[in-house]
């Protein structure tokens, strides 16, 4: 993360380089709970929703004003982090309670975070050798992270391989006409 900030932002702005990781982290439970919201009110129960949405924000008010008087502007985000998980934890329970039949976790989320996880390490293991000290530094190590998430996704995603074929052939057969 740090490496990314000074790149993007200039070395006067490393130390926000943690806000960069809470943010991800943040937008990863996002990225999970907003379907789960959503399925609370597709089930036709906006009040849970709307009880659920109160609790996460009665929650993140005074956790990032105490972390952020404690240790300051990271504390907000980690406020954040922390309520967003105990939404994404309350839609989830509420929703394994109310019908079980559902899947919570879709097998495709584990495909993409072991894809993710994959391209973590390979990129870490990359910038040991190939430093961020410009743009070009930086947009190798992002297209290499691309890259192997994109690779790892496409070989173990029989979903992702039938859509990317069936893309291809659509362009090919629009082509010819």
């Amino acid at each position: 993360a740090e490496p990314l900030v000074v790149t993007l932002y200039g070395p006067e702005y490393s130390d926000a380089s943690i806000l960069l990781i809470g943010l991800a982290l943040y937008r990863i439970f996002q990225t999970q709970s907003n379907p789960l919201m959503q399925t609370v009110k597709g089930l036709d129960r906006p009040d849970v929703a709307v009880w659920i949405a109160a609790g996460t924000l009665a929650l993140n008010i005074p956790l990032g004003i105490g972390l952020t008087l404690q240790i300051g502007a990271v504390g907000v985000v980690i406020g954040t982090v922390i309520a967003e998980a105990v939404k994404y934890l309350a839609a989830a329970a509420w929703i394994r309670r109310t019908d079980p039949k559902i899947d919570i976790i879709p097998r495709t989320i584990f495909k993409q975070t072991l894809s993710g996880l994959v391209m973590a390490g390979a990129v870490a293991l990359l910038h040991l050798w190939i430093p961020v000290r410009s743009w070009v530094g930086l947009l190798v190590l992002v297209g290499a992270g691309a890259g192997f998430y994109a690779t790892c996704l496409l070989a173990v995603s029989s979903r992702l391989r039938y859509t990317v074929v069936s893309v291809i052939q659509d362009a090919d057969i629009n082509r010819s006409i």
